[in-house]
């Protein structure tokens, strides 16, 4: 039988090196079916986290308003996730894991709408946002989270505090633009949605195995001097809230 010119193209980019193999599955580890028309997506409860956040958020908010400067904007983001990877060459198993972990970020603004810590100043620069966050623990430990909460707020309100004392300085020298009086945050009205949490739940041992079937197959063309294959299935959820009244919960497997 003559090959086709798919097959024959296939042939020569696997002898060069070129296929990139992807394989989509759901949360049982086969592979996922076609995607039906979207639908509106369902509420659920919101997960303990949130209350945990909106607790802490209430009570910083209420510290925080009354300091000099004032915070006027306050939000909280855990960010969880969930991997599982699995990794073969040249018919070998090179690596089998699982591993969870969690993301705080706290942002707060001082000041107030019109003008606050992130305002640009000058061709140099200006204010700043604040740090990036920090890993937490996967457990639903309320203490152990407003904790975390607690030493992030901190540490934002005080370098945005400093940014807004030096941004008032300058602001006074400078003249203003058109663009420099324009607002430096939108009021926007509240979300609150309640997505379904992702979950991961598979079985490595069948993966493990066809990660060595896959790249011993490849492995016995001399014309390829070496075969990689991964697997990797993860589930993120993320929740955040902020002194608006947003409450956000949603979650993703990919």
């Amino acid at each position: 039988m003559k090959p086709t010119a798919s097959f024959t193209l296939f042939r020569r980019l696997c002898l060069s090196g070129l296929v990139l193999l992807i394989v989509t599955v759901n949360g049982s580890g086969e592979p996922a079916a076609e995607p039906a028309q979207a639908a509106a997506p369902a509420q659920v409860n919101p997960a303990p986290v949130i209350a945990t956040l909106q607790q802490e958020l209430e009570r910083e908010m209420a510290t925080l308003s009354k300091a000099d400067p004032p915070a006027y904007f306050m939000s909280y983001t855990v960010t969880e996730s969930s991997r599982a990877t699995v990794s073969g060459s040249n018919g070998a198993l090179l690596s089998s894991n699982q591993n969870q972990s969690r993301w705080l970020e706290a942002q707060v603004r001082v000041g107030s709408y019109e003008l606050d810590n992130t305002r640009r100043v000058g061709a140099g620069g200006g204010g700043g946002q604040g740090g990036y966050g920090q890993s937490i623990p996967v457990e639903d430990d309320a203490g152990l989270l407003r904790r975390a909460m607690w030493r992030q707020t901190e540490g934002e309100y005080r370098a945005a505090a400093d940014a807004l004392i030096k941004i008032q300085t300058s602001r006074d020298v400078q003249v203003q633009t058109a663009e420099g009086n324009a607002p430096d945050f939108s009021r926007e009205k509240p979300n609150v949605f309640y997505g379904r949490v992702a979950t991961l739940s598979i079985d490595r041992k069948p993966w493990e195995e066809k990660t060595r079937t896959y790249t011993r197959f490849f492995s016995n063309s001399p014309a390829i001097l070496n075969s990689i294959v991964t697997f990797s299935a993860q589930a993120t959820n993320q929740y955040q809230v902020n002194s608006e009244g947003t409450r956000l919960q949603f979650g993703n497997l990919h």
